[in-house]
C-alpha cells in the first residue's frame, strides 16, 4: 500500500496533478504562460477593458441588464433609518 502511493506521488511529480498542468498531453504540451499576477495581466489593457465595458453597457441590453441585476441585488435600495424607540425604557 505505501509503495503504490509513493509511485503514485512520483508520477503525479513528473506529470502534474492537474490535467490542465500536465506536460505529456498533445493539448497543453507547447502551453507555456507567461506566469504573471493579476494585476500585471490586467493593467496594461485596463484603459481599453474599461472603454469597451462600458460601451457594451451602453449599447447592449443583455450587457446592461446583467449590471442592473447585480446593481439592484446587491446594493438594493440602500440603508433606510428605521427608528424603534423603547418606550418602556423612556417612560414614555
Amino acid at each position: 500500500m505505501r509503495d503504490r502511493l509513493v509511485s503514485r506521488l512520483q508520477i503525479t511529480a513528473l506529470t502534474g496533478g492537474y490535467k490542465g498542468g500536465r506536460r505529456d498531453r498533445r493539448p497543453t504540451e507547447n502551453w507555456k504562460p507567461k506566469g504573471d499576477s493579476a494585476d500585471g495581466a490586467l493593467l496594461p489593457d485596463l484603459p481599453t477593458l474599461r472603454d469597451r465595458s462600458q460601451d457594451l453597457v451602453r449599447n447592449n441590453p443583455l450587457a446592461g441588464g446583467a449590471i442592473n441585476t447585480k446593481v439592484t441585488n446587491i446594493v438594493g435600495q440602500g440603508l433606510t433609518v428605521r427608528p424603534q424607540i423603547d418606550r418602556e425604557f423612556l417612560g414614555l
